[in-house]
């Protein structure tokens, strides 16, 4: 049935099966899926015979970003599940700090693609991957998330991304700060008077002799 593993028994069985009967009806005998059917008559190999699935090689990249980010949100939201267009349950804000530390980690994100908020982001990507070094690629567009995080402009910056792919050109990090970056000609100019030390002196001379009083 499907979902379930083949047993030796029920290969050997559609294999006797289907000496005189169809690759549908050895299959139905059998107990098994005509697309298992198939597979098996292109190698007839039992179950058995087959070789463990490999495992983990590689630590695994996403290990610091689950623990740190994911875990907890789930533990806040235990009632979250991911269904439909809902599915996204953990967006660029909430890795982003653990993604600025080992940007490498966007290379083998599970959910990479659902992380990106809008198209232009995966777009970016994929052009950087395919001109830039991985390395690279990552770290630049971790620092085009991080701008979108840390200046709110999600969608102005997709917006410019757009335009930019669109010439055919990379994103670059350095316009796009000073695009977003706030400008220091506006920014205000405050100024921090600092009271002198005799001041205070005066005021705790002033609460002992209250007390001595």
């Amino acid at each position: 049935m499907p979902g379930r593993h083949v047993t030796d028994h029920q290969m050997r069985l559609f294999m006797k099966y289907r000496q005189t009967h169809s690759v549908e009806v050895a299959a139905a005998k059998a107990s098994i899926s005509r697309a298992t059917a198939f597979r098996i008559e292109k190698e007839q190999r039992l179950p058995s015979q087959n070789k463990p699935p490999r495992g983990r090689r590689r630590p695994d990249p996403l290990e610091h970003i689950f623990d740190a980010e994911v875990v907890p949100l789930l533990k806040a939201a235990p009632g979250i599940r991911a269904s439909g267009k809902h599915d996204q349950v953990v967006n660029y804000h909430h890795v982003i700090h653990s993604l600025r530390k080992k940007p490498m980690a966007l290379l083998n994100l599970v959910y990479r693609d659902k992380l990106f908020p809008r198209p232009e982001y995966r777009r970016a990507f994929d052009t950087l991957i395919e001109q830039l070094p991985d390395r690279q690629a990552c770290k630049v567009t971790v620092e085009l998330l991080a701008l979108a995080h840390d200046r709110g402009c999600e969608r102005e910056l997709a917006e410019e991304l757009a335009r930019t792919l669109d010439a055919r050109k990379l994103p670059d990090l350095m316009a796009l700060r000073a695009i977003f970056g706030p400008d220091p000609d506006q920014l205000p100019t405050v100024h921090v008077q600092l009271a002198s030390l005799n001041s205070y002196e005066a005021l705790m001379g002033s609460a002992y002799a209250g007390e001595a009083a």
